[in-house]
């Protein structure tokens, strides 16, 4: 698959890449030889503001991958990162 397929991607009526907020990550060792990766989210403005009163995601994704996969992973989001901040300015963080 090419990183232009988007034959596997959620995309809706307009082919906008429908996506949800993170709120929170982390990662973790897991037996016998994997990453882990948690990734916390919202799918609404009101559980978003419900996680800055609370602190507790309303969502969760726990994914294992191998070592390799979890470097791939790494690099493509460096590589997209680092490519979207020459086109737009970094957004601030919100208190």
């Amino acid at each position: 698959m090419s990183e232009s397929d988007m034959s596997k991607w959620d995309v809706d009526l307009e082919n906008k890449l429908k996506a949800y907020t993170l709120l929170e990550w982390g990662t973790a060792t897991a037996d016998p030889y994997h990453v882990v990766m948690r990734v916390g989210y919202a799918i609404s403005k009101r559980e978003w503001d419900l996680y800055r009163d609370t602190e507790l995601s309303p969502h969760q994704l726990q994914v294992a991958m191998s070592p390799a996969a979890a470097k791939e992973l790494g690099a493509h989001l460096i590589r997209y990162a680092k490519k979207l901040e020459k086109q737009v300015p970094a957004k601030r963080m919100q208190n």
